[in-house]
């Protein structure tokens, strides 16, 4: 059962309407201020199908990283799944990589300056980092990972962003344990913390959304 007794009582509702639909399908509920339920069905998400389930909290983060972000400068999104941070960068971002176990198979219109690359985020860093030609302009990445963080061999990885001419990133965790273990990586590396914001994503939880700016 589902906490809320107003979802419960819409799941026999979600029950008939998925008669109609073929397999395999997804819904997502919504309960609505004034009480009622908002069904959506087979929206197109991010990594493994999943969005972020507050919306209001999620606008607030974009707009976080909106205002943070350095303007003009290519931008490495990882973990990035469906752009959902980054996309909003392509008016004024030189160019976007999105990295993401999950291949973008869409019809989804994006802007021409977002590549999106099927990979393990650590295994395309690396390879890219290792180019001889990899472009040496400053850019900026958003890191946005799964609640186990950033990759096992963070002290690779970060050099491997390093040598890719990274000068800001944007640490977004689920996960307060591997997220400030995460800052504590680039920290001791040399890396300044500038801002930090935590946004709450699961009303009456004690779980929130933390986001950081790391410069060096």
């Amino acid at each position: 059962a589902i906490a809320r007794e107003e979802l419960n009582d819409y799941l026999q509702i979600v029950r008939e309407q998925a008669k109609t639909h073929n397999r395999p399908y997804k819904v997502e509920l919504e309960l609505l201020t004034d009480g009622s339920v908002r069904a959506t069905w087979n929206r197109a998400t991010g990594s493994s199908g999943f969005q972020q389930i507050n919306s209001e909290q999620n606008q607030n983060l974009r707009q976080w990283v909106l205002e943070n972000i350095s303007k003009q400068q290519p931008v490495l999104d990882l973990y990035g799944g469906s752009a959902n941070l980054s996309a909003q960068l392509a008016s004024c971002a030189p160019h976007i990589d999105c990295v993401d176990l999950t291949d973008r198979k869409n019809n989804h219109h994006w802007p021409e300056n977002i590549s999106f690359h099927h990979s393990d985020v650590f295994t395309w860093v690396v390879n890219k980092a290792n180019q001889p030609q990899r472009n040496a302009q400053p850019c900026s990445a958003i890191i946005d990972p799964p609640r186990g963080g950033m990759p096992e061999q963070l002290g690779q990885f970060i050099d491997s962003l390093q040598r890719l001419n990274v000068t800001e990133v944007i640490a977004v965790g689920c996960k307060t344990d591997t997220w400030t273990r995460d800052l504590a990586g680039f920290v001791n590396k040399g890396w300044r913390l500038e801002q930090v914001a935590v946004f709450d994503f699961f009303p009456h939880t004690p779980h929130v959304e933390s986001a950081a700016l790391l410069r060096r």
